[in-house]
């Protein structure tokens, strides 16, 4: 792809198809690609932007390892007394 500027798009235009024409085309590509731009800029990431994500992030992950030492507190509580009920409950039966 060939990047060209607007002094040198104006030149190879200006060469064709004229003067007035050419500035014409080259203004009207220019008004369209700032147009562009404008209305697409609110979807571009800033700086702040990527630091806010990434307190999100950390907020985020933090909450993730509260609640997974939460579970293993709750799987400890909830559960233990099941296993060392079946703990009891075989050695009894094998003990028969």
């Amino acid at each position: 792809m060939i990047a060209l500027s607007n002094i040198d798009l104006f030149n190879l235009l200006r060469q064709k198809i004229g003067e007035t024409e050419a500035k014409a085309v080259t203004e009207y590509i220019e008004v369209q690609v700032t147009d562009k731009f404008e209305t697409e800029k609110k979807y571009l990431a800033t700086k702040e932007d990527i630091y806010i994500i990434k307190e999100d992030i950390a907020i985020v992950r933090k909450e993730i390892a509260e609640s997974k030492a939460d579970l293993l507190k709750w799987m400890i509580v909830l559960f233990a007394p099941f296993y060392i009920g079946m703990i009891v409950f075989l050695v009894k039966e094998f003990m028969k």
